[in-house]
Parts: structure tokens; sequence; C-alpha cells
């Protein structure tokens, strides 16, 4: 599968303020309570669904982190991670599966930081109701996969659990 055709599910987190330090060449930001570890990849945007510039996180509280970028003076509005961070845990939504493809789907993961994480994933035909399909527990730094199998419509990832200073990421193919 070319990397055109994985999907990653992201979450997208409002920045409160930010500060361009030119000299360093790097962007303060301060986004309240936003859970991330020093080494987390974050995505800086000035738009939801557009990512300005992607870079590692370092982490300085636990309201301000600041990335080292080159970046024009564009207005940043959200940070973005793939997959979730500590505290991000229940259920987070549905997304669309491939449709007729005729083969199981593969909901691939992957978690970086000190700890585990463990990935509940429902499915449904009509986003209202849903089957148990698969778990998938993770130590530290490790991937996995589950499939689910061809047919199902939709799918919704459940963060049973995740430690802290730890990133769980979820991709299955495009759709």
């Amino acid at each position: 599968m070319s990397s055109q055709r994985v999907r990653y599910i992201k979450n997208f987190y409002p920045i409160d303020s930010y500060d361009y330090d030119i000299t360093n060449k790097k962007v303060d930001v301060v986004a309240n309570n936003h859970h991330l570890f020093s080494g987390a990849t974050v995505y800086l945007t000035s738009d939801r669904d557009y990512t300005n510039y992607r870079g590692v996180a370092n982490v300085t509280s636990s309201n301000t982190f600041s990335v080292s970028c080159y970046l024009d003076q564009n207005t940043l509005t959200h940070f973005c991670v793939d997959g979730y961070l500590e505290t991000q845990t229940g259920d987070k939504g549905a997304h669309s599966l491939p449709r007729a493809v005729g083969v199981d789907t593969i909901v691939q993961c992957y978690t970086t930081g000190v700890n585990g994480a463990t990935l509940r994933v429902d499915v449904s035909l009509d986003e209202s109701h849903w089957i148990y399909a698969n778990t998938l527990t993770l130590n530290a730094n490790s991937t996995g996969y589950i499939t689910l199998p061809k047919g199902w419509a939709y799918m919704r990832p459940n963060v049973v659990s995740i430690g802290a200073n730890t990133n769980l990421t979820v991709m299955t193919g495009d759709w």
C-alpha cells in the first residue's frame, strides 16, 4: 500500500497564543493542558484542515511547548497530533472504512513515548448501532495491527487506556 493510501486519525487542539523566535528559529506555543511530551511529533496549522509545518515538540510546561521551524508569518490556530495522547480515553467518533474492496480492513497502531496503550475497535453499518470487533494492546514504542472483516462501513476507535507521556497513533487504508 503506498503512503498516499494510508489515513491517519488526527486530533486538532486550539493554540491559545504563540510567538516566533526568529533568532533561534522556533515557535513558542501556549496551549492550555496540551498533554504533549518532549519528542512528540506535532503539526502546526493555520486551519484545522491544512497542515503548515510538522516538527518535534519540546515541552516546557503543561501549557507551553516549542517547535524548531522555519515558518512564514502565518496565523497559527491549532496544533495536531496523529492519534491520541494521555487522558484521551473513550469513544473517538466514527471513521468511514474502504468500501467494496472485498478484503479485510487492517487497522495498524503504534505507540511512541514511555508507556503503552490499549485500543478497542467497534464497527457499524450505520454509525448508530456499534458492535465490538477487536482489541489491541501495545507496550511502549511498539506496533501492532488488528483486522476488521470486510463489509463494514464504519469503525470507531475506543482508547481503553493510554499511559502518561505516550502517543497512540492509529491508521487504516485510505477511503
